[in-house]
């Protein structure tokens, strides 16, 4: 159902062939900026298409998707961002503020990806890529990267009542068969 509506966001219709093709043109460019298996993407996204692209990309590649709470105080971000190791983060433009803020004392990231048509040419120092760029011209060979289904595919920060958050990894498996369980409850059909 390649021409059928995936999402709607905000009177956007994007259709799943659209998706797809978005998802592999971010793992391809993710992959060639040297990502490697099973590292953490930091994604500080609302809920639009885009994250769900920026998610599958990541799944694609065999990356690790790391959204964030983003009523989180910017302290805990940073201290999340530094906990896991992530390199990559991927930001919608109302974020730079806070990007602004956090850059300095995220030494690990060396790419931020902003979704936005104008994006600033840099931040504290880092330079800044467009995910419209990255996105733009997708490779007509399929991202091809060995993804077991025990490989981590998710990573969720808990909330930190009682100390620091800690993250718990989702398999690609769990995320399927939640996916199933789902649609059995909902008794969907094709």
């Amino acid at each position: 159902f390649a021409g059928r509506a995936a999402v709607i966001d905000r009177g956007t219709e994007v259709s799943y062939r659209q998706l797809d093709t978005t998802a592999e043109a971010l793992a391809t460019s993710l992959l060639g900026l040297g990502r490697e298996g099973q590292t953490p993407v930091t994604m500080l996204m609302g809920n639009s298409w885009r994250f769900l692209a920026t998610y599958f990309a990541c799944a694609k590649a065999g990356l690790v998707a790391m959204p964030l709470n983003m009523l989180l105080a910017p302290s805990d971000i940073e201290w999340i961002i530094n906990d896991s190791g992530s390199r990559t983060i991927v930001a919608d433009a109302v974020f730079v503020p806070l990007l602004e803020h956090i850059l300095p004392a995220l030494e690990a990231v060396d790419t931020v990806v902003v979704v936005d048509d104008s994006v600033p040419e840099s931040i504290s120092g880092r330079t800044l890529t467009s995910w419209a760029d990255l996105t733009a011209d997708p490779d007509p060979q399929r991202v091809e990267v060995i993804v077991e289904d025990r490989d981590t595919v998710q990573c969720l920060y808990t909330s930190g009542t009682t100390a620091r958050p800690k993250g718990v990894l989702v398999s690609h498996l769990s995320v399927l068969i939640a996916g199933m369980t789902n649609a059995l409850m909902m008794e969907y059909r094709w």
